[in-house]
């Protein structure tokens, strides 16, 4: 076991963890009850009373679950728990049994609640994170938990199902995979999973995703209402390679749940056309399009554009934070066209498709959304965002703050 010098060396390590997948299966984060510190204490006069035994291995590693807990940063799930604890000691089968029979002694004796470990026991039982990550090792494609289930057990079923996104997610978690969207023709909960060493493939396009072929038709068509959405080709080839058990009826139903998710994560936003009549229709936003456009011209599934289509929280960001992150990404794709087109404004609009009165703003050296920022600020808040939508616009944001500190921008200006 590890001495609390070392673990808290650890857990800073969860905030790579919350940035890089969202929330897991049983999400809901472990709460201690107050008397936590008193029964910590009392746990480890017992421990130093009792000689080597299994009873003694039960009490240590109880202990190293409520250190982890009590000096964690933020509230965690069991699922982070169990990740930071594989980080330290392996995903052996012994091991993550022990872990999870401690927290399943902690969660009876009312230390902890709500009681979810219960959940993580069969996998495991079963040794699945190591075998799923050497079938997804030798996979040259993402596969489903249905794929897994047939490579493991040779027959798949609900359970088996749910033991294996289960281990994915810790998989996940530990940056070993990386969750895809679902598979629209196999349901909403049948996540498609790759292996880390192609996270930079086109085999992250997730074209069997009816939210990502939706998302695609309205940026090439928009603004477009939804009936002309269900006429889009894509659409269209989306019931015939699906088959017959995707109806017309249950595309549609998609395509509204596919908008309503969209329009959550900013990525495409409502504005009303009027002609005989008023027609709701559906436009890409400028992050929206920035990110379909990367991952086109990239040849894979940006962090940030993987994490809005899985409906993943922007890094635990409240609305706030991520308005301002969203305003300095917009800003920052201007200063990057500024510094290939010499500032000028309007061959830089026309480029963007952004309005040239803003663009000209930012040519003439207006003030910044960094402007009433201090740099950890943006380094904290903003940096996270805007390293995962590209790595480039990260890399311009560091260039502004340089320049900040010596008082001079883009064109020798004074930055305000």
């Amino acid at each position: 076991m590890f001495d609390d010098r070392e673990l808290m060396i650890m857990i800073p390590e969860l905030k790579d963890m919350g940035r890089r997948c969202g929330p897991c299966v049983k999400e809901n984060p472990i709460r201690l009850d107050s008397g936590a510190w008193q029964r910590k204490l009392k746990m480890s006069s017992r421990i130093v009373a009792y000689k080597r035994s299994t009873h003694s291995d039960s009490l240590r590693a109880q202990k190293e679950v409520m250190d982890l807990l009590l000096d964690a940063e933020r509230p965690i799930s069991h699922m982070t728990l169990l990740a930071v604890l594989a980080m330290r000691n392996g995903m052996e089968r012994d091991t993550l049994m022990g872990y999870l029979n401690a927290i399943a002694s902690l969660e009876r004796s009312g230390v902890i609640t709500p009681k979810s470990g219960r959940w993580l026991m069969p996998m495991a039982r079963d040794s699945l994170p190591a075998v799923i990550e050497s079938v997804l090792k030798g996979a040259n494609e993402s596969v489903t938990a249905n794929d897994i289930a047939m490579s493991v057990y040779g027959r798949t079923g609900k359970r088996i199902c749910d033991d294996i996104n289960y281990a994915c997610n810790l998989l996940e978690t530990l940056d070993i995979a990386v969750k895809l969207p679902s598979d629209s023709a196999m349901g909403h909960n049948n996540y498609r999973f790759i292996h880390t060493r192609m996270r930079y493939s086109l085999k992250t396009i997730p074209l069997w995703n009816i939210k990502y072929v939706v998302f695609s038709a309205i940026d090439r068509h928009g603004p477009i209402s939804k009936s002309g959405l269900m006429r889009d080709p894509a659409v269209g080839r989306l019931i015939s390679v699906h088959g017959t058990s995707l109806s017309k009826g249950l595309v549609s139903s998609k395509v509204d749940n596919s908008i309503d998710g969209l329009r959550s994560q900013r990525l495409i936003a409502a504005e009303i056309l009027n002609g005989q009549r008023a027609t709701q229709c559906f436009a890409t936003t400028n992050v929206g399009h920035g990110l379909l456009r990367s991952a086109i011209e990239m040849g894979y599934l940006s962090e940030e554009l993987r994490r809005r289509l899985l409906g993943y929280a922007n890094h635990g960001m409240i609305p706030s934070q991520q308005d301002r992150a969203e305003r300095i990404i917009r800003w920052l794709k201007v200063l990057i066209e500024m510094d290939k087109e010499n500032g000028k404004a309007h061959v830089i609009a026309k480029r963007l498709c952004e309005n040239e009165g803003y663009v000209r703003g930012i040519v003439n050296g207006g003030a910044s959304p960094c402007r009433k920022l201090s740099d950890e600020k943006i380094e904290e808040e903003c940096m996270p965002l805007v390293m995962s939508y590209s790595e480039e616009y990260g890399k311009r944001l560091q260039k502004y703050l340089k320049e900040r500190g010596s008082g001079r921008g883009p064109n020798n200006q004074r930055l305000v």
